[in-house]
């Protein structure tokens, strides 16, 4: 084997185990598997985790949807890291939650407050005393957001009939008169508020100190919602009603790959940019009104978006090519001492096959005069052999070639003065 190569070989074999290595162990590929806990099958959040799983089969990742009661029991989940990544309705965060960060807040989740229409006089959420009242299903966001309203207006359990209802069943608890009112937390695409408003026997109550809650209560923002902006046919609501409404966000635990968070949210963005009836387009996904503190790399990328590698190739391409060059660069500083060294080394060992040569040959002219007469014809066969190899079976680089040529001038000196002794 040519001595370049055997030299270069060696180096060119570390480097490439030094990148498996480094590409297998020092920055790990994201797992092509994403949980996310949702609320229950016929909501809101259901729906956008479907819309979420199309958008992340396209980039090379599955989404496992896990359904919940809603908010408080996702966030269970997430802390005992049994899913990735969850839809949480603002103000539900209670607690320590330090292995959890926001992602994203993604569109307006309006608080409802349905009744019967013969409850004239149900203006305020302190009239809901002494009534029954469904306050959302058990472990959902909805629950204890109202149990937060209701405590502003000193109604308890004390007080107040309190039930908890899912919204499905609470709708129909009230057409029943089961009940007098329920609170529930819908986005206005929901099927169950288009349900809702069409019903002629139940009424939406107006917040009319909506700005006062929003105050109180930091996660919360006033709305407002038109005549007619539910449905302009039916001319749905009928007023111009006041709203108060929490943010859905977002939320991971703080182990959730780097790269997964950016492709989630780019699945996120292509999902709400274009708002809704209270949403403006491009106003979500962003980083407000959340109270579990925002990721960092999240943050960076509602601020600055895709790369143009994401936007030109597959996600898990652009990721793959993402690794590779963060990889190359520490690998650089090992190459460039190890090339640096290759050709002192490269040049060394070409000298030192020379000076081999040289050793054979100072060792043979030393003892032309004291060989016997058997020795001398070995001595010249070796040294035959030796001018053989140097000129048939070297390849020697064109830098070398002057000490290339001396060592064949010197051998034939040698071998011209071992025939000499011979012939005497």
């Amino acid at each position: 084997m040519p001595t370049f190569l055997k030299t270069w070989i060696p180096i060119v074999l570390i480097t490439l185990v030094a990148l498996v290595i480094a590409f297998k162990y020092v920055n790990p590929a994201p797992p092509s598997t994403i949980k996310i806990a949702t609320g229950r099958a016929d909501g809101v959040y259901y729906d956008f985790a479907q819309q979420y799983k199309t958008k992340l089969a396209a980039e090379g990742y599955t989404l496992e949807i896990v359904e919940t009661a809603g908010s408080q029991a996702a966030l269970e989940l997430l802390n005992k890291q049994e899913v990735d990544v969850a839809f949480v309705q603002g103000g539900v965060a209670q607690g320590s939650n330090e292995n959890l960060a926001t992602l994203a807040s993604l569109f307006y989740e309006p608080v409802w407050l349905f009744h019967r229409n013969d409850l004239a006089e149900l203006s305020y959420v302190r009239d809901l005393q002494g009534l029954k009242v469904a306050i959302g299903e058990q472990g959902s966001g909805t629950q204890l957001l109202a149990l937060k309203l209701l405590s502003e207006n000193d109604i308890t359990d004390n007080n107040t009939t309190l039930l908890s209802m899912a919204t499905k069943e609470a709708e129909q608890a009230l057409l029943n008169s089961e009940i007098d009112a329920f609170i529930t937390v819908l986005n206005a695409s929901s099927s169950l508020l288009s349900d809702l408003v069409k019903e002629p026997t139940i009424e939406i109550m107006s917040f009319q100190r909506a700005l006062a809650y929003s105050r109180q209560l930091t996660f919360l923002k006033p709305l407002t919602i038109g005549e007619g902006m539910i449905s302009l046919r039916d001319n749905i609501p009928s007023r111009q009603i006041e709203l108060i409404a929490a943010t859905a966000n977002l939320v991971a635990t703080t182990e959730l790959h780097r790269d997964l968070v950016r492709v989630i949210l780019k699945s996120a963005t292509q999902v709400h940019k274009t708002g809704g009836i209270f949403e403006k387009t491009n106003e979500f996904p962003n980083n407000l009104y959340v109270d579990i503190p925002m990721d960092p790399d999240a943050d960076l990328y509602l601020q600055s978006g895709d790369t143009w590698l994401e936007r030109t190739l597959p996600f898990s391409i652009a990721s793959n090519i993402k690794r590779v060059i963060i990889l190359l660069l520490p690998l650089l500083t090992l190459l460039i001492p190890l090339i640096k060294g290759a050709l002192p080394l490269y040049r060394w060992r070409i000298r030192f096959k020379i000076f081999k040569w040289y050793e054979v040959l100072r060792d043979i002219d030393s003892r032309v005069t004291q060989l016997k007469d058997d020795e001398i014809n070995q001595e010249i066969e070796r040294v035959t052999k030796l001018l053989y190899e140097v000129k048939d079976q070297t390849n020697v680089p064109l830098s070398y070639m002057g000490e290339y040529y001396d060592l064949q001038l010197h051998i034939n000196l040698v071998l011209e003065k071992l025939e000499r002794v011979a012939e005497k």
